[in-house]
This record gives C-alpha cells, structure tokens and sequence, in this order.
C-alpha cells in the first residue's frame, strides 16, 4: 500500500503557489479562487499560514509570502536545483550520442553553464559564462525572453563573429530566434566553433516560462540531419522528465 498523503499540506501549498509576484499583495478571496478552493476553505488556511510566518497581512487585508518561505529555502539557487535534476540524464544522453551534454540558464546577457556532461570538446565549462547569440542553448533562452526584454538585448554591443557562420546581423538573428519559438527548439551548426553542431531545447516552469535549457554538441560529420532529430527528441524528452522533478505532478493536484 501506498503511504497516503497529507491533504490539508497539498491544499496549503496549492494556495501559496497563487503567488504570481513576490512583491504583489493578493486577497484571501483572489488567492482562493487561484488555488481553486472555497473561499471558506482558503480563508482558514490563510489565517494558518499567516500563525506560522508563511504569509504576512498587510495594510489593507491584501497577503504576500512570508519570512518562513525564505527562511525554510537556506540560500537553495535554482540552479543547484537543476544542476541535481539535469545531471543523470545529461550523463545518459552524452553516453547513447556520443556527445557533450550541457544545461544552462540565462543570466544578464549570458548563458551560466550548470551542467556540461561528455567527452567532446566544447567552449563551456560548469560555471562559465558565454554569450547567448552564437549558440543553440543561447538562442532557445533569448527566446523565452519578452519581447521588451528581447528588444534590449538586440540594442546592445554589436554582435562579434566567432565563426564564418556566426549570425551576426541583428535581423537575422530576430529572426531566427522568432523561429526557435515557434518550433520549440534551436540548432547552432558551427556558429560558435568550427568544428561543433549543437541542439538545444528549452526546460519550462509549470507556467510555460523558459527557466534553462538543454543541449547537445557533437562533431558535424557526426549530427547529421537524421541524427539531429534522435538527438533532438533524447533532449526533449530529457528536459519533460527534468522539470517533472523541479515541479512534480502531483504538487498540481489539490484534493477536493
């Protein structure tokens, strides 16, 4: 037998998740009415929350998430999160492909690489930083950007050729990352460095949000167009089963 679950602990964090924005003021009604819940029943778990430091009242009866969140977190970053989600499949599909694994996020204007699994040399290492506009994993994280932000990043520095290859004209480069939205992922093929092909797919939130990336690099000989495609569904499969650990499905399920 299954142990059973505490529903009263689902229906609590179902209603702290309401939260859109730390820095918002949400009603007990409106959070109710985002967990789904009577407002009955929102409203008893809110006043709970609120005993324990998980929510804080503010002036005119709006709630925002509390000190207990932030002190119950100890420092975690997002990024060991997915550095302890991502690396066993990382290192399964750098051994079926024969290629190097790497799963980064977008910070600034770079890509923080977290996970880099394989023997293929490539430019990254775990904790490195490089540009976004010349790489598959680059160019799959500007496209979760909004559009605003987006346009900032195309206002920028000139963009600098690594490679014969590198995209450097900044309507083609919108362009390109229009279409990496649109087909939900990217290929970098020998635009960071002359001798590597890159696939790349976002990891999304449960919101839909990019939040990393996943990709693999390998010789050009090696990725041809076939094998772009096997390795193309490996990471997308891998970056489903990734952020199912980040947000599990469960956690999306409040009982009634």
């Amino acid at each position: 037998m299954s142990t059973p679950i505490n529903n009263s602990i689902l229906k609590a964090f179902t209603l702290l998740r309401g939260f859109d924005r730390p820095e918002e003021w949400v009603t007990c009604r409106e959070l109710s009415r985002r967990a789904g819940m009577p407002e009955a029943s929102g409203y008893r778990l809110v006043l709970s929350l609120e005993a324990i430091g998980a929510v804080i009242r503010g002036p005119h009866g709006g709630y925002r998430p509390g000190m207990l969140l932030f002190d119950l977190s100890k420092g975690v970053h997002l990024s060991d999160l997915l550095r302890a989600s991502a690396t066993p499949f990382a290192h399964d599909i750098a051994r079926q492909f024969g290629v190097t694994v790497q799963v980064g996020m977008l910070e600034g204007d770079m890509v923080s690489y977290i996970v880099v699994k394989g023997r293929t040399k490539v430019p990254s290492k775990p904790g490195t930083q490089l540009e976004a506009y010349c790489s598959a994993i680059g160019k799959v994280l500007l496209s979760g950007l909004p559009p605003s932000e987006l346009d900032r990043f195309l206002q920028e520095d000139e963009l600098v050729a690594l490679t014969p290859h590198t995209i450097v004209n900044k309507d083609v480069l919108r362009a390109r990352i229009a279409q990496i939205r649109s087909q939900g992922y990217g290929i970098d093929d020998r635009e960071l460095d002359l001798y590597l092909r890159c696939v790349a797919v976002p990891i999304r939130d449960r919101q839909g949000r990019v939040i990393a990336a996943i990709s693999g690099s390998g010789r050009p000989a090696a990725l041809d167009a076939l094998r772009q495609i096997e390795l193309r569904l490996a990471l997308e499969a891998a970056a489903e089963s990734i952020a199912a650990r980040l947000y599990p499905a469960s956690a999306n399920t409040m009982p009634a």
